[in-house]
């Protein structure tokens, strides 16, 4: 289905990737769990304050106890072993571009509910 989904609109196939966690196929369309997915990305959020936070207090704790150069391998060394790694695991779609999937997928659906009434139509003759 996905790939319909991409095929018809043009999109690179790998498309729903970001989303493949929340998406499910029932009855010949592709469901959403948008509860689920703004769930995590309110933890995702949370999480990414954490960090930052932290960040900032490693930074100012360098600062004071660190030699000038020194400073900058460890800003480096808290930056590229966690922030970033923890941000390629854990990234989660974000709202702006969820609703633009949301809205493909509206469209989506219902081209297929509507090809699927035609598809079933019975015409009895007597």
């Amino acid at each position: 289905m996905a790939i319909i989904f991409c095929d018809r609109y043009g999109l690179r196939a790998g498309y729903l990737k970001p989303w493949r966690n929340w998406l499910n196929e029932q009855e010949g369309q592709i469901v959403f769990k948008r509860k689920w997915h703004y769930f995590r990305w309110r933890i995702f959020l949370a999480v990414l304050i954490v960090n930052v936070i932290l960040l900032v207090a490693f930074i100012m704790y360098i600062f004071s106890h660190a030699s000038a150069e020194m400073i900058a391998p460890l800003i480096m060394f808290y930056v590229l072993l966690w922030l970033f790694p923890w941000l390629m695991v854990a990234s989660v779609p974000t709202p702006a571009w969820t609703r633009e999937m949301e809205a493909y997928l509206r469209k989506f659906n219902a081209e297929q509910r509507m090809a699927d009434s035609n598809n079933h139509c019975h015409i009895e003759l007597k």
